[in-house]
């Protein structure tokens, strides 16, 4: 079991503030009378001392840490680059080859099913020929099979991933159901900050969405 990491003496006396400041919230459950709400300001501003006080002591040591983060960050990705590089490309070439592949497998499928179908076309003819119309039925009605062979460019520890994917090439034509229609809130927002209470859109309203902020001395 991992031994927990003994406090400084200034994580103690954020503890001891934490400890403070949890009793004081406690006991500020509404506020009624101005007196309340002066000891609520006091609260807040020593949440922001502490606050500060703990940026201070943590915030150098996270500094540092991102910095030295970024830099072994870019020597991995400098190191890793070349070979992802080279891998992709390959990759591609490869990808390129075996969808080819796949095409002529498919095709050639394709022309055994016509001509096995055509077969049993022939079949189903002689058979209502020779009067036979019970077994023509069965055999128009019984699919036609195709083995599906396996691509030989398959190898072991590499899989191909089928991700059929949508190109729009006209939007005109899209249909109604396949287009998301949304609201510029960039805009919508930036007009509610500067109109305010008189800000007037149909089908949308501006609310003021106030915050408690402390000022740094």
């Amino acid at each position: 079991m991992a031994k927990t990491k003994a406090l400084t003496a200034q994580e103690k006396g954020f503890e001891k503030g934490r400890l403070e400041l949890y009793k004081q919230a406690n006991e500020i459950k509404t506020i009624k009378t101005q007196k309340q709400y002066d000891d609520a300001e006091l609260f807040i501003k020593a949440c922001a001392q502490q606050i500060a006080k703990i940026h201070d002591y943590c915030d150098g040591d996270i500094s540092d840490a991102n910095k030295l983060h970024k830099s072994l960050t870019k020597k991995r990705r400098d190191l890793l680059d070349p070979f992802d590089r080279y891998k992709r490309a390959i990759a591609q070439c490869m990808v390129t080859y075996d969808t080819e592949q796949e095409r002529k497998r498919r095709e050639r499928e394709e022309k055994k099913r016509l001509a096995l179908e055509e077969k049993q076309k022939e079949k189903a003819k002689k058979l209502r020929a020779d009067g036979d119309e019970e077994k023509a039925k069965i055999v128009e009605q019984t699919p036609v099979a195709v083995t599906t062979l396996p691509s030989k460019t398959k190898r072991e520890g590499l899989i191909y991933k089928d991700n059929w994917v949508c190109i729009v090439d006209d939007m005109e034509k899209l249909p109604d159901e396949f287009i998301i229609k949304t609201a510029d809130m960039t805009k919508l927002n930036g007009m509610a900050k500067h109109l305010e209470d008189k800000f007037k859109v149909a089908g949308a309203r501006a609310i003021n969405m106030r915050n408690l902020a402390v000022r740094n001395k």
